[in-house]
């Protein structure tokens, strides 16, 4: 389900490692009008941006005409070079602690997988840790399968033109700021050609979503 404003007819469907985080930051202090801020709950443990404002796989808002609906869409591969960075690289989510008591066909799975060797097992490392797989996961599964539904669908590298317009559509003055930023820079240009194959058709439905924007390879 997307973040619903009550302040302003604003409705945003987040995808994983599409500027959610920083979108949804500016959105929180559009709605509560201070910026949010880290904290912890009574174990301890951080409270995230997510954490305060969770949303799940795609569902349409009931009042559709009066919302300015947006989403943002990506590269397929270049999202899933950004996640291996940030996640695996990182946050260290396949590391020998995270995998650590998987049995069956998952116990062998060699932790903190080099790119490559990510790619080659990525079914895998998907079924081993369900954060892997919610940022691996298809960008149709959290922006829906008809982009006719939204009023906007910005490209990643349009990130700047979001805040000029929300002030158009809705007068919502926001300022984005640039998260998760954590991991190497890696390029499309690094793969092989059987990998650029793989990851293709893993993201098989997305390049035909997306074909207005992205094509495949």
């Amino acid at each position: 389900m997307p973040i619903i404003l009550s302040r302003y007819p604003v409705a945003y469907h987040p995808t994983p490692k599409v500027a959610c985080s920083s979108i949804k930051l500016a959105l929180y202090e559009l709605e509560h009008g201070r910026q949010f801020e880290l904290s912890r709950d009574e174990n301890g443990t951080f409270i995230y941006i997510h954490d305060s404002w969770r949303t799940e796989y795609f569902s349409p808002i009931s009042v559709q005409d009066s919302y300015y609906k947006f989403a943002v869409v990506r590269h397929p591969i270049e999202r899933f070079l950004s996640a291996f960075a940030n996640r695996v690289v990182y946050f260290k989510e396949l590391d020998e602690k995270h995998l650590h008591g998987l049995k069956g066909e998952l116990e062998g799975l060699k932790p903190s997988p080099s790119l490559s060797e990510f790619i080659s097992e990525l079914h895998s490392y998907r079924r081993a840790s369900p954060s892997i797989r919610h940022h691996t996961d298809p960008q149709s599964l959290f922006i829906g399968n008809n982009l006719a539904y939204y009023d906007r669908i910005f490209c990643f590298k349009e990130l700047g033109e979001i805040a000029n317009s929300l002030k158009d559509a809705v007068g919502a003055q926001i300022t984005l700021p640039h998260e998760q930023t954590g991991g190497p820079k890696l390029s499309m240009t690094e793969l092989s050609k059987k990998q650029l194959e793989r990851l293709s058709d893993f993201y098989a439905e997305d390049y035909l979503l997306l074909a207005d924007f992205y094509q495949a390879g």
